[in-house]
């Protein structure tokens, strides 16, 4: 969940969905193959994820678009 609680995140094999909490829309569609850790922000506009591979990712949910990404040492979640 985002931090305000407006936005919640579902993660499968392949992809993560970002959804309204009050309708259960879903705002993004984001095609990634595994996420070991996601976190969304206060107001759900951006979503940080950190993959198997150690490859820090953050991003835009509304456009659904990457805004960086890096690699980083050990990640304990």
């Amino acid at each position: 969940f985002s931090g305000d609680g407006s936005r919640f995140v579902v993660s499968s094999s392949g992809f993560l969905r970002v959804h309204d909490t009050a309708t259960g829309q879903r705002l993004a569609y984001i095609e990634r193959m595994f996420a070991g850790a996601v976190e969304l922000s206060i107001d759900g506009t951006r979503l940080t994820l950190i993959g198997p591979d150690r490859t820090l990712e953050i991003w835009d949910v509304d456009a659904a678009e990457p805004l960086t990404r890096a690699r980083v040492g050990l990640v304990y979640a």
